[in-house]
């Protein structure tokens, strides 16, 4: 996860080393209503796009308190008619359906998937085409295709039905607007652009409002963005300039102006554009943006709507989720596909024996009354004798699965979902409350892919380490570092006549215990640099009970970095976009805001333009004196109206662009080595800088400042913002750099080593700098003492082929037992390019662990497609912010940590867990069980089928291929949707093959983990061990009872019919099928014995019931059941086909046990002697 102070790095010097580690924007667009409805109320988080993409030359204009001039905007629609330019309310829809189109379009989705598609077709021709359907009435062609299509319109209906009574609730809760010179109550959905609204505090922002005014003077509010992100800090938002005075309904109604902004998107920190109000111009920004679901935390507001509707970001964020296909669903496909296959040919041999039969015996069967039998020739016959055979043999591919499959992933979901090990509790700091946090599985069809992970690519901060950042270490140049412990006198202390006048300092300051004295400069360097971390920065002061003083801010760093000067004297207590109060040694001040060149991805740095108070310098005349020394006038000094000066903090190769050329050929050198060891101690790092500015100076700059803001159009005038951006932050000076402290979370080394002896890669993406990266590596135990580890820097001038080669070379001339173990560190810019080269995926293949650093949000993304693409691995990606979205998104299976960034990484992810060492338990255990049950549950499914399938292709060789049943179609219904639905449930829902214990075991566990791949539960050679089975149960089932009983086998000398040989051999299908069904289970409990029971109550019940009934097998049942040789025929089959496996199972338990066995033999041993002593001690008392 990369936050807002993880910077990119540029290596002017490439170097290629192996070594063994010792022990040691804005535009004026138009806009326009979305093209697509909102599919579903998930929010997604997009990829970074940068700025200058966004721009066009098209302009959105909103009239303020005039919807007149509104709705008079036309645009050009379809076939070049004008429609209305703005939405014509604020009706938010999230449903897929309609009232009148649910039908229509649920069944067209529901034709994608092949399945469906199939067994229409079998229900189109057995309906249409007389003599195809020969198992009873055509209308039994239709159960299947209902059950399916049924089952899911009655999920799809209420998920969508919930939907409706969500999106009814937001858009008649009810809102304040400005109508008539009086605030009204209204439904939301009647909000209109350039509408005045009133929103008070916990209410929710009916649409995107750009703020007017609040119950503050200065206008400003505070809000809470959960709904959209999740993270629960308070954020502050400000009026415009010389908009806060506008705070009555009466000064409201007089309110006329011009809002040009963006056109309407879906990125929740991007908005620029100005209002212009009594002909003045003022920027607007996200700073000034209310969206649609925050909450105000504070008083009441006014906002003008700006976007409604669709065209809210909220709206724009509402996405499908990212589709994934996983391994279950992929080889059930193709196993699918196979037995279609099977199928065909089965169809295509039995036609032509049908057709060789007819043409060479048929025709001479002149007892028939056929004067002319039917020939090859005939191409209509063959068409139905297709269909006939397609027909008979549908029960190949089992209709149940599709169903039943759906239904035991979601119940596998939610088996993760409400796992209590999976839970993680701590206490708020702000509340004092325990919040509990809980693991949650947002995907339902990825659970099995879980176990077959290849390659873990994780994020390190908020991932491997804590996120809860601790401002550590303040490095002075050409002066002491000072620590977090400093106490708020201290500084003066160092500084003052009395510790001049003595040899040593009374208390020590400096982290090294020396006794300090701070010169003129010293000081001056540390009052400057604690004035950048308490100055410079976008973090909200709450005032709790007792006067506590809590910060709030998007980014943990800052609030590090705030609460630090805090400890250090500095105290913040008042923050504002126009000004900021500061207790300065318990004495405040307050610093006049006059502009903030803010953060973003492609800066990875923030400078404040501030305005020193007179007070200040009176307190403090060392700030005069070096102003002097910078060339600032005296007359600015001298006129009372304070020293304007900049502050800027950020990474360290996107600061050194700021700097004057003199400071940084005497400094760079020194800051480099400091912060060298600041990343050898694991601590994030920011490079501190100032600029005193004229007063000249800053008017005009501040003058081309703000009307570049307001004027960006186009990427043309983007420069020009860029350009008067540029002309701050030059000629700066270096004052120091801090280093802050991300503790590593718990458990971690263990889990690593978990994955790590399991067989598993494991390789880290991070923003942060190389050392501090290789820090974190060793303490977590990514990369042992013993590990060599391979460098590769980005180089402008070399290619990375070339460095790869390098390395390569240096590889093979290792001791093998070293090339086992291989770690490579990166630089991020190695993936920027489209194509990597081959030498470069053989390094990589090569490498156990890789630690790519300074990687952005996009070369994240390329490393894990590069491990799925050219590597062909199982990925996993795991992080906890918005910049990990990228990679979780692209990986097979995307893990987030729920942690302190918001939940954008939530809500791109397949899963979400709080802390990284739980990552163990979601793979190990509920990945194994998941692809255990679900393998067994698919092919048993498969199984059950196909043994009556292929019963009926041996039968109709026995009848001489004319294409006929031996079952009843209820029967062949009820076997797929009633008879046989129980058991597999079991295996799909409870069956375990090991206990959780040795599954997280650290001895036990990677083993099981490793084997578990290797094993042959879900691949070509168990389904053939399935589908062979099924056809030697058949063969058994079907020549003991067509061959192993006499024709006049009932007791009263009658003889047997068709359908008292099908009653036979259906029951000894029944009986063999769900007696397999229990030998193959691995676990029982009550809830099998239960299913069993149920199987066999409707298997019994409709026997009694369709006995009953007048039809073709009345009495059969009971007739055939009271003849000994039903018996006999149903208990030989059983116990051949199931001899015949238990056989099996007894030579691999005796003479090939596997891993899991021998533990599961351990375990039920281990079990039985603790028994046997719990006895004994019972009966000694």
């Amino acid at each position: 996860m990369m936050n807002s102070h993880e910077m990119e790095r540029l290596d002017s010097k490439s170097s290629v080393t192996m070594m063994m580690e010792s022990p040691s924007t804005s535009t004026i667009v138009h806009m326009g209503i979305p093209n697509s409805n909102v599919s579903s109320p998930t929010m997604m988080p997009t990829a970074n796009v940068d700025e200058s993409e966004e721009l066009s030359s098209s302009q959105y204009i909103c009239s303020i308190n005039d919807w007149d001039a509104n709705k008079r905007k036309k645009k050009k629609g379809w076939f070049g008619v004008s429609v209305p330019k703005f939405p014509r309310s604020n009706y938010l829809k999230t449903t897929k359906y309609t009232w009148w189109n649910f039908l229509f379009v649920c069944f067209f989705n529901q034709m994608k998937k092949i399945g469906n598609i199939y067994f229409t077709f079998i229900m189109i021709i057995a309906l249409a085409i007389p003599g195809v359907w020969i198992s009873g009435s055509p209308l039994l062609s239709i159960v299947p295709i209902a059950i399916i299509l049924g089952v899911n319109f009655i999920r799809e209906g209420g998920e969508d039905f919930f939907r409706y009574l969500n999106d009814r609730k937001v858009n008649n809760a009810k809102t304040k607007v400005l109508r008539d010179n009086e605030f009204r109550t209204v439904a939301t959905k009647d909000v209109r652009v350039g509408d005045i609204v009133k929103v008070e505090e916990n209410e929710e922002f009916p649409a995107d409002l750009v703020l007017i005014s609040s119950n503050f003077e200065d206008g400003s509010c505070s809000i809470e963005t959960s709904n959209l992100d999740g993270e629960s800090a308070l954020k502050s938002r400000y009026s415009p300039s010389n908009l806060s005075t506008y705070n009555t309904s009466q000064r409201l109604s007089t309110l006329k102006g011009v809002i040009k902004c963006q056109e309407p998107n879906q990125h929740l920190h991007k908005f620029r554009g100005s209002i212009t109000v009594d002909g003045v111009d003022s920027p607007i920004s996200h700073q000034n943006l209310l969206l649609k679901g925050s909450v105000l935390k504070s008083g009441f507001i006014h906002g003008v709507v700006v976007y409604t509707g669709k065209d809210t970001k909220v709206a724009k964020n509402m996405q499908q989720t990212t589709l994934k296909f996983s391994f279950i669903n992929t080889m059930t496909n193709f196993f699918i596909s196979v037995m279609f296959g099977v199928m065909a040919i089965f169809v295509v041999l039995f036609v032509i024996l049908e057709a060789y039969y007819e043409f060479t015996y048929a025709r001479k069967a002149t007892y028939t009354g056929k004067l002319k039998p039917i020939g090859i020739s005939d191409g209509l016959w063959v068409v139905h004798s297709i269909l006939v055979f397609v027909v008979l043999f549908n029960l190949f591919v089992p209709a149940s699965l599709f169903v039943t499959l759906e239904f035991v992933k979601a119940v596998q979901a939610r088996f993760i979902s409400i796992d209590n090990k999976l839970c993680y509790s701590e206490i708020d700091s702000h509340t004092g409350k325990k919040n509990e946090t809980k693991g949650a599985a947002i995907s339902s069809d990825l659970h099995s892919d879980l176990s077959q992970v290849d390659v873990i690519v994780t994020d390190k901060t908020g991932t491997l380490t804590e996120n809860s950042m601790n401002f550590n270490k303040l490095w002075l140049l050409d002066g002491p570092t000072f620590d977090d412990t400093m106490g708020a006198g201290d500084i003066q202390l160092a500084y003052s006549d009395e510790a001049r006048s003595e040899s040593n300092s009374t208390q020590s300051v400096v982290l090294n215990k020396t006794k300090t004295v701070l010169s003129d400069e010293q000081y001056f360097t540390v009052m400057v640099s604690l004035l950048t971390l308490s100055l410079c920065h976008n973090v909200t002061v709450r005032i709790g009970d007792n006067d506590k003083i809590t910060y709030d801010g998007e980014s943990p760093d800052e609030i590090a970095l705030v609460k630090g000067a805090s400890n250090n004297g500095f105290v913040l207590k008042y923050f504002t976009e126009k000004k900021t109060i500061l207790s300065i040694f318990n004495k405040e001040y307050t610093f006049e805001r006059l502009a903030e060149i803010a953060f973003t991805p492609e800066r990875k740095r923030m400078s404040t333009l501030f305005n020193i108070p007179t007070d200040f310098l009176q307190d403090y005349p060392i700030f005069s004196k070096m102003a002097l020394k910078h060339n600032v006038p005296e007359e600015d000094i001298q006129n009372g109206s304070g020293l304007n000066l900049c502050l800027i903090k950020g990474a360290d190769t996107f600061v050194y662009p700021c700097i004057s050329k003199d400071c940084l050929d005497n400094s760079k050198q020194k800051v480099e080595s400091q912060l060298l060891d600041f990343s050898k101690e694991g601590l994030r790092s920011l490079v501190l800088a100032y600029k005193f500015v004229p007063n000249s100076a800053v008017n005009n700059w501040l003058e081309t400042y703000y009307q570049s803001k307001k004027e960006i159009v186009d990427s043309k005038q983007l420069e020009l913002l860029h350009k008067a951006e540029s002309e701050m932050e030059n000629q700066m000076t270096i004052c120091g750099a801090t280093g802050i402290e991300d503790r590593l979370q718990v458990q971690v080394p263990e889990t690593l080593k978990f994955f790590f002896d399991a067989g598993l890669k494991i390789w880290m993406a991070t923003g942060d700098a190389r050392d501090s990266a290789i820090h974190i590596a060793k303490i977590s135990k990514l990369v042992s003492e013993d590990t060599p580890i391979l460098y590769m820097e980005y180089n402008h001038s070399t290619y990375e082929d070339v460095l790869a080669d390098e390395l390569l070379q240096k590889i093979s001339q290792m001791p093998s037992h070293q090339q086992e173990n291989l770690s490579l560190v990166m630089d991020g810019h190695v993936m920027n390019k489209t194509e990597v080269s081959k030498s470069l995926v053989t390094l990589l293949e090569k490498c156990k662990t890789v630690i790519c650093y300074r990687s952005t949000p996009k070369q994240k993304a390329s490393l894990v497609q590069l491990l799925r693409s050219k590597l062909k691995k199982n990925c996993l990606a795991i992080g906890d912010g918005a910049n990990d979205v990228s990679m979780i998104q692209k990986a097979k299976v995307g893990v987030a940590i729920i942690g302190k960034e918001g939940q954008q990484a939530k809500l791109a992810s397949d899963y979400a867990i709080p802390k990284f060492f739980m990552l163990k338990r979601l793979l190990a255990v509920h990945g194994r069980y998941s692809f255990k049950r679900s393998a067994q549950f698919v092919q048993y499914s498969f199984y059950k089928n196909t043994v009556i399938a292929f019963v009926l292709v041996l039968y109709n060789f026995y009848n001489l291929y004319s294409g006929q049943t031996l079952f009843d179609g209820w029967v062949i219904t009820f076997q797929n949707y009633i008879f046989t639905l129980w058991n597999p449930f079991i295996f799909g829902l409870i069956e375990k093959d090991i206990t959780e214990d040795f599954l997280e075991d650290p001895t036990t566990g990677p083993t099981l983990f490793k084997n578990l791949r290797k094993e042959n539960v879900f691949n070509w050679f168990s389904f053939i061990k399935w589908i062979f089975g099924s056809f030697i149960h058949a063969v058994i089932i079907f020549f003991f009872n067509m061959y192993g009983t006499e024709p006049t086998m009932l007791a009263n000398g009658q003889s047997d019919d068709l359908w008292l040989r099908s009653t036979l051999v259906y029951t000894c299908v029944f009986a063999v099928v769900t007696l397999k069904c229990f030998l193959e289970m691995e676990h029982y409990t009550i809830l099998h014995g239960i299913a069993m029971l149920l199987s066999v109550l409707c298997f019994t019940g409709y026997v009694i019931v369709y006995t009953i009934i007048p039809s073709a097998l009345t009495n059969v049942w009971f007739m055939a059941m009271r003849t000994p040789t039903f018996w006999f025929i149903l208990l030989l089959c059983v116990a051949t086909c199931l001899g015949i496996d238990l056989i099996f199972v007894s030579v691999k338990v005796i003479w090939f046990p596997d891993m899991y066995l021998k533990l599961r033999m351990q375990h039920k041993k281990n079990h039985h002697v603790n028994e046997e002593k719990d006895q004994e001690l019972q009966y000694t008392q």
